[in-house]
């Protein structure tokens, strides 16, 4: 069984130009982490094999980690119908009226 909560924000544009260029750089070594794989796969290069395939790892790695910390807010927790949700900066959360957290 799965929740689901859907969240609208905004954001300012340096915020938004942080997040282009995490999700664009994921992509790029996502894609080329694919490629040194196929290099390594078709190469006659016995030498150097280890090193294509261990940069490759690498790149996809980096990628996902891009990926991940690439979204500024996430629900982290549900309890009784409220979400928790982090990555609001202490300013927005200061002008929200105060309510007793169920966690």
């Amino acid at each position: 069984m799965q929740k689901k909560a859907r969240i609208t924000y905004s954001v300012c544009s340096l915020v938004r130009r942080k997040i282009i260029l995490r999700r664009s750089i994921g992509f790029v070594l996502l894609l080329s982490s694919i490629g040194l794989f196929f290099f390594g796969a078709t190469a006659d290069i016995d030498e150097m094999l280890g090193i294509v395939i261990a940069s490759g790892f690498a790149a996809m790695i980096a990628s996902l980690i891009l990926f991940v910390i690439a979204s500024p807010v996430k629900v982290v927790r549900f309890k009784n119908g409220w979400f928790r949700i982090k990555g609001c900066s202490p300013d927005f959360l200061d002008s929200l009226p105060e309510y007793l957290s169920p966690f």
